[in-house]
């Protein structure tokens, strides 16, 4: 439960009361929900900048690191909006700035690193969100491998290589140009490499599915179905979100995204399915 007080007599305009529930029920989840909902509220009430205290159990339940991480985490993620095609009036009042007060002494080092990596991750988060919400018509495959190719200009550590369709045909990669060959657009294949670990430890690999827009081929999806086809490459989005965390972290471990990515679109050209 939440209200808003006005105070005529203190520093802040507006205090915003959440309730917890009981103390030894409350999990990072319930917590991350209590900080999001904070914010949704001030986004609503068109404040960009909050002050955030963090009660002294919290941070005892969880410990510095997780407690700022966790917090972090919720806060960021929460005020992501998709507000790329609203008019200015209609776009969401985003938080810019939070302040969190907390009573506990804590380790400052181990805080503020909970507070750095909760920032990468949610950053690393919303990439993915936005690069899902962009409408087809802007998110193709070429514009997918742009993104990719941008995290491996912001971050050396990321070697970011993508196949042009010359080469996928080389590499007999049959199922992508079959799949691909309705669409006027063609294929790509985004090869990600994160390799800050051991040379002999064996690389974990993500694979993610970057059907930019799905129309189901010859066989076209029903309305409203087909209106959500664009999310069709959220398993590449997360690929390129997971390999953007794992730079922005310095993880010492080795890491490959693979994504290949095209559209499935009908035409003359399109790929005929079997009986």
């Amino acid at each position: 439960q939440q209200t808003v007080l006005y105070g005529a007599h203190s520093q802040h305009k507006r205090i915003l009361l959440i309730g917890l529930g009981k103390e030894e029920d409350i999990t990072t989840e319930t917590w991350k929900q209590t900080v999001g909902a904070s914010i949704r509220t001030a986004q609503e009430k068109k404040s960009s900048t909050i002050a955030m205290h963090i009660p002294s159990h919290i941070i005892t339940r969880f410990g510095d690191s997780i407690a700022a991480k966790e917090t972090v985490i919720a806060a960021h993620t929460a005020t992501y909006s998709f507000d790329t095609h609203k008019e200015e009036g209609a776009q969401t009042t985003r938080v810019e700035t939070i302040y969190l007060y907390k009573n506990n002494t804590t380790d400052e080092t181990v805080w503020q690193r909970g507070i750095e990596t909760g920032i990468h991750i949610a950053e690393s988060v919303n990439l993915a969100r936005h690069l899902g919400n962009t409408p087809p018509s802007d998110m193709t495959p070429a514009s997918l491998a742009q993104e990719a190719q941008k995290l491996g200009e912001v971050f050396p550590s990321l070697l970011v290589k993508v196949l042009e369709k010359s080469e996928i045909e080389k590499l007999g990669m049959g199922c992508l140009l079959g799949v691909s060959q309705g669409s006027v657009l063609e294929p790509k294949f985004i090869i990600m490499e994160y390799l800050q670990g051991n040379k002999e430890d064996t690389p974990m690999v993500f694979v993610g599915k970057g059907i930019t827009f799905d129309s189901g081929g010859l066989s076209l999806k029903p309305d409203p179905y087909i209106r959500d086809m664009k999310f069709d490459m959220l398993g590449a989005a997360t690929v390129l979100g997971i390999m953007r965390a794992a730079a922005a972290l310095g993880l010492k471990q080795n890491i490959i995204g693979l994504v290949p990515t095209c559209e499935n679109m009908p035409s003359g050209s399109s790929y005929r399915p079997d009986d």
